[in-house]
């Protein structure tokens, strides 16, 4: 009895231990990446984040909550958080908005950096460039689910 008890347990603890860390845009420490598009008539505003851990998450207009839609791949994480650097988009100061508007949101942990633009504005082509290569990475799969 004592024996079967200790594997069961032991087997508990392996499993446990194997899980891992899911997180939400709110809890994940470390950098991520959001971009958005809203306004019009409706002000309704759809984004996505991608974590740095690769997890990636849509909130739509119809809800307050993140719902994990895929994963990215390492590689693929790794190379959109290095292009952000590398274009120096944390230099970047635009803060202009529209009755549409798009916004790129990067956070550290520690600091936000935050880029914004209305529908007849020309933002920097590196800005709206990198905003229309996240949405190709997860807006298909997002609006699947």
């Amino acid at each position: 009895m004592q024996k079967t008890f200790y594997l069961l347990f032991t087997a508990i603890l392996l499993v446990s231990a194997c899980k891992v860390q899911q997180y939400t845009p709110a809890t994940y420490p470390d950098k991520q990446i959001t971009i958005g598009n809203g306004g019009g008539f409706s002000g309704q505003v759809t984004e996505y984040t991608v974590l740095e851990n690769g997890q990636v998450f849509v909130k739509k207009p119809t809800s307050k909550e993140f719902l994990e839609v895929k994963k990215l791949e390492k590689n693929v994480v790794s190379q959109l958080f290095h292009n952000y650097s590398v274009l120096n988009l944390g230099a970047v100061d635009l803060k202009q908005s529209g009755n549409m508007y798009s916004y790129i949101t990067y956070n550290s942990g520690s600091k936000e950096h935050k880029m914004m633009w209305g529908d007849g504005d020309a933002p920097v082509a590196n800005v709206k460039l990198f905003h229309n290569i996240i949405k190709s990475l997860v807006k298909p799969q997002a609006e699947t689910k």
